[in-house]
């Protein structure tokens, strides 16, 4: 059978096992778990915009621990897993905001799961640089 450094064999990877730090893995085979784990946890993510969701669902979803998917998502985003949400979850307003100019700022804040008005609206200024009554939504 292959092998992959002095401890990892081909089926394992084959399996999605998850790799620990003592065990050789090449740069190849870490980017393509990366991206294979990012982009489960992306379709999660999109799939949930609209529900509660916590740290260790996300984790679950990129099948992962809860430590490495913030390092992984530190590493390829820049941000934490939650903070990623978040401004998926902002994105997505900022759409149907620019499609229904007529929604209410609380009915976006309750639609992508932010349980706040005014909390939502300040993220949203820090995302967009400006309240999101100014591009078009009413309070």
């Amino acid at each position: 059978m292959q092998t992959i450094g002095a401890s990892i064999d081909l089926a394992r990877v084959d399996q999605g096992c998850v790799f620990h730090a003592d065990e050789k893995v090449g740069p190849h085979l870490q980017a393509a778990s990366a991206a294979r784990r990012l982009d489960a946890l992306e379709r999660y993510m999109r799939a949930k915009l609209c529900a509660p969701v916590a740290l260790a669902d996300l984790a679950h979803a990129a099948g992962t621990s809860v430590r490495s998917l913030n390092i992984l998502c530190n590493r390829h985003h820049g941000v934490s897993p939650m903070e990623l949400l978040r401004n998926l979850r902002l994105d997505a307003a900022h759409a149907q905001l620019a499609a229904r100019p007529e929604t209410s700022v609380a009915e976006l804040a309750l639609t992508f799961g932010f349980g706040h008005p005014g909390r939502f609206a300040g993220y949203y200024k820090l995302r967009f640089g400006q309240l999101p009554k100014h591009a078009g939504a009413f309070w």
